[in-house]
């Protein structure tokens, strides 16, 4: 049993070894959950894109083609002639001109063909004087493939050009703004400085109907202000980790945040970090480790807050909450930091009550630790029965 609790170990380590090592550098706090949906990948999937007019009547629907952004066109379809559409797809389409919707009052939609199964569908309406901002949208390279960010994209000029666009009163303009500077590395997002208010991203953040883009708005909130401006966010702070009610969306705001507030006053803001979040045990987890994920951001970076900083809170968090140490084994293990390997064991030793994840991330870092207190350990653990 021991032998294949070992080997399982074993196997785990590696897996994690592998994910430790590949170069992830999308922002991993507001970066899309799905980044097959955004508009640039769906442009980029479609066979063909058309700007068209839609009108809907009594018993047919009709699109008119105004503008051919991708091609070709498939047969039967030109420009300036209504389209001959697929009952489904007639269908579809007039549902998304359906009164009362917010699209039926832009009759001119962004349409994308698929050929494997000859369908048309709608990304969404759009003014037809957006037709050169399409083009340049589906010109533009693709930032993200297989999960991994292009080496090559030229982050300052691609944010520049999208940053206007925030907000703007086109929905899909918007979105897709959003989307692609959600995608930029953390530290590229630091090119946007001089074209960020303040003001503005505060009225975002509190603005009904943009929940789900507070974990950016919260991001850029700290790429734009001073010091000064940390205060702002301690409220903010405070009152997600009073929140009974959690989502994903919260969590990543609440990262955000911290994020920011680190951005802005450096590593003396990891002071506040450590009293309100990492030596309170009433913080509930999932808080905890969102805290540490804006953590880790900055320890890798390194501009605003040094690794070794975050290694010193670390290993105030580790003695103020052993029972969930582990919940920092595997950015210590990255970094190299074996100091903490004594420590681990001896908690492990312990018996005491332990999360499970926090648990086996321990067990990791010894198995990673090439240091013979580590093996030495690991052995006395085995030997205990522990493991």
């Amino acid at each position: 049993m021991k032998n294949h609790l070992t080997k399982w170990l074993r196997a785990m380590l590696f897996c994690l070894a592998v994910m430790l090592a590949s170069n992830v550098q999308a922002c991993a706090i507001c970066a899309p959950s799905d980044g097959q949906t955004t508009l640039l990948q769906r442009l980029y999937a479609a066979d063909a894109v058309v700007m068209a007019e839609g009108q809907v009547g009594q018993n047919s629907s009709t699109w008119m083609p105004l503008a051919l952004i991708k091609g070709p066109l498939p047969a039967g379809v030109a420009l300036r002639n209504p389209m001959p559409l697929s009952p489904p797809d007639a269908a579809a389409l007039a549902q998304s001109l359906s009164p009362g919707s917010d699209a039926a009052k832009a009759a001119v939609h962004v349409l994308l063909y698929t050929a494997s199964n000859a369908s048309w569908r709608s990304a969404g309406p759009l003014g037809l004087e957006r037709e050169a901002w399409l083009r340049s949208m589906a010109a533009l390279p693709r930032a993200m493939q297989a999960g991994v960010l292009d080496p090559k994209i030229q982050w300052p000029a691609r944010l520049a050009a999208l940053a206007p666009d925030l907000e703007n009163s086109q929905s899909l303009v918007a979105q897709t703004s959003y989307e692609e500077i959600s995608q930029a590395p953390f530290p590229a997002m630091r090119s946007l400085k001089p074209v960020l208010k303040v003001k503005q991203l505060s009225h975002w953040l509190d603005q009904p109907g943009l929940e789900a883009r507070r974990p950016l708005y919260g991001l850029l909130f700290g790429v734009a202000g001073t010091a000064a401006d940390a205060q702002i966010l301690e409220p903010r702070m405070l009152r997600s980790l009073r929140a009974k009610a959690v989502t994903p969306t919260d969590l990543a705001a609440f990262s955000a945040y911290v994020a920011a507030y680190l951005e802005l006053r450096g590593d003396a803001g990891l002071a506040w970090v450590e009293q309100h979040v990492l030596q309170d045990m009433q913080v509930r987890d999932e808080w905890v480790q969102a805290a540490l994920q804006a953590l880790r951001i900055h320890a890798e970076d390194g501009l605003r807050v040094s690794k070794a900083r975050v290694v010193q809170a670390y290993a105030l968090y580790i003695q103020s909450n052993p029972a969930r140490a582990g919940f920092v084994a595997s950015d210590l293990s990255k970094w190299e930091r074996w100091e903490f390997t004594e420590t681990f064991v001896d908690i492990l030793k312990s018996r005491s009550a332990q999360v499970f994840s926090s648990r086996y991330a321990m067990v990791f870092y010894l198995m990673r630790s090439p240091t013979p207190q580590a093996e030495a350990g690991l052995d006395a653990l085995r030997a205990q029965g522990i493991l």
